[in-house]
């Protein structure tokens, strides 16, 4: 058996990256749900949403990004591109404090609109890091994929591509939902936080719903690539 390929590192991967699909499209479904309970407005940014549910699941994945970079660094001389994967997971991790650090700064500070402008950037700003680590880790699949079969004709997975898609607008506009859904509510009244609060909840169960396919997807090519790196031993 090849004792210098971390089979560990893939069979984790293999259950951390659709346990992140998951958890990310849960974090925003409860953070939908639990909006204009008790409050007649909309918190500037996701995290200031949260309350106890959101904050589980939002803990969650801050544990599973931490574990998918890990084994993604791990896994870096493999592919090029799960090494991209987990620096961008790492600037996620990094923005995410900073992130958390500037929001209890600005609420110090007078409200104003240059400020409420900033804290809404920001705040996407680890959404995207971490989503983008995603995309490049499953560009890197496809490329080892293609590796195992002998570096033979490329041929379109159009199923796969499909479903590719399809999570990548679903997730792009979850991620994209919060500071839209502010810019909307500036501009109308708050009489329309309820139609923001069920738009949202729909699009996190759309996400959800491509998640699942998108992560079976995943863990069929892990354990795949595991037994190969197992038989080639």
């Amino acid at each position: 058996m090849n004792k210098e390929f971390d089979f560990l590192s893939i069979r984790l991967t293999a259950f951390l990256f659709p346990a992140m699909l998951i958890a990310t499209s849960l974090k925003y479904g409860v953070v939908y749900l639990s909006i204009g309970m008790g409050d007649k407005s909309m918190a500037l940014t996701l995290f200031l949403n949260m309350t106890g549910p959101a904050l589980f699941f939002y803990l969650l994945e801050l544990l599973i990004t931490i574990g998918l970079f890990v084994n993604l660094f791990r896994l870096a001389e493999i592919e090029s591109r799960w090494n991209a994967a987990s620096i961008l997971l790492m600037a996620c991790l990094i923005s995410e404090v900073l992130t958390r650090v500037l929001e209890w700064q600005l609420s110090y500070l007078e409200k104003s609109a240059p400020g409420q402008s900033v804290a809404i950037i920001t705040s996407v700003i680890p959404e995207l890091l971490r989503y983008s680590g995603l995309i490049v880790f499953l560009a890197g699949v496809s490329r080892t994929r293609w590796k195992m079969r002998n570096g033979g004709k490329k041929e379109i997975d159009k199923k796969g591509l499909r479903i590719f898609q399809r999570w990548c607008a679903c997730a792009g506009i979850l991620i994209l939902s919060v500071p839209v859904f502010q810019l909307v509510l500036i501009l109308t009244d708050y009489y329309s936080l309820e139609l923001v609060k069920w738009i949202g909840l729909v699009e996190a169960v759309f996400c959800l719903c491509m998640s699942i396919p998108m992560g079976l997807r995943e863990v069929s090519f892990c354990q795949e690539y595991y037994l190969y790196r197992y038989n080639r031993g």
